[in-house]
């Protein structure tokens, strides 16, 4: 029964991850210089056209203009793509603290009590680089930076 419910999530996994990616790419283009360059005859639609048609796998509907009604885009401003880094993030977590799940590790008692200490003990007091460096066992994550995220 969890194998199949666990099949069931996964099965739209790869369109989500295209859409949060388009939607990322089409944030940044709304938050770009292009609307600047077009000399008051930017069009959101087009944007959000090209932006689907260029990258996604399925053309967006030419009767579609639902950019309007994502509040993202103005609430969060370019930071939208933060969702897809992260979901790397506890990707990488999964796989090294929790084995991935395989062998009982996302049940294992020693590897929660290290996700505990090491993250959620600290609340807000311990900078998140620093955590996760000290979880992963990976001095490079320590300070973030570029290096941290190319990781």
């Amino acid at each position: 029964m969890v194998a199949e419910r666990l099949a069931l999530d996964r099965r739209g996994q790869g369109a989500e991850t295209e859409h949060q990616i388009l939607l990322a790419m089409l944030d940044q283009a709304y938050h770009s210089s292009l609307p600047l360059t077009m000399g008051g005859g930017f069009d959101s639609t087009r944007v959000l056209q090209d932006v689907h048609d260029r990258y996604g796998s399925v053309r967006e509907p030419r009767e579609t203009s639902w950019q309007g009604f994502f509040g993202h885009l103005v609430e969060y401003g370019g930071t939208y793509y933060s969702y897809l880094f992260d979901r790397a993030i506890a990707g990488k977590v999964w796989e090294v603290v929790f084995d991935g799940g395989r062998e009982g590790g996302a049940v294992s008692r020693s590897n929660g009590e290290r996700f505990k200490g090491e993250v959620l003990k600290w609340g807000g007091s311990r900078a998140p680089w620093r955590c996760l460096s000290a979880l992963l066992g990976d001095e490079r994550l320590r300070d973030g930076g570029e290096l941290a995220m190319e990781e």
